[in-house]
């Protein structure tokens, strides 16, 4: 009962920080903030895939751990290149919508992570958490119009 009480609130915190970052980035992230929230999701993804592959017996090999950092720092250079060329180019900024797809996939990967320590479903968890919202915010808009009806009483 105490591990089930722990993913929750752990998921819960997670879920929030992950909420938080994708509205700040939308809205209110210089470039330059934009790109150190993804490198902090980068560094999440590391120590949680170092500790989902030690929970699940992996062996831990630099070689593994260089070609994955390489292959995300590659890919990283090329997308910000590519922004920065389009728009020096065009004038079109999409350096910042490049980098939100990279942190989705970032936060792929440490869901996946999530999964493999804990058992956890990240995006089943968000899933069923928005299916509540949805469904609270219908109650209420219910509530509210069913309100608004006329009621002969009222006239007192």
């Amino acid at each position: 009962m105490k591990a089930s009480i722990f993913t929750d609130i752990l998921s819960y915190i997670y879920g929030v920080i992950t909420a938080i970052y994708f509205w700040f980035v939308g809205l209110f992230l210089t470039e330059k903030e934009t790109i150190y929230f993804f490198f902090i999701l980068f560094c999440v993804d590391f120590v949680l895939g170092i500790w989902a592959s030690i929970k699940n017996g992996r062996t831990i090999r630099s070689s593994i751990m260089f070609s994955g950092i390489f292959f995300k720092f590659l890919m990283f250079a090329l997308v910000s290149f590519i922004a920065i060329f389009i728009k020096r180019q065009t004038g079109i900024d999409l350096f910042k919508m490049f980098i939100l797809f990279g942190s989705f996939i970032e936060f792929t990967s440490i869901s996946e992570h999530v999964k493999d320590i804990w058992n956890f479903d990240v995006f089943n968890f968000l899933y069923a958490k928005a299916k509540d919202f949805a469904e609270v915010k219908n109650k209420i808009k219910k509530m509210n119009d069913d309100s608004d009806d006329y009621h002969p009483t009222d006239e007192g």
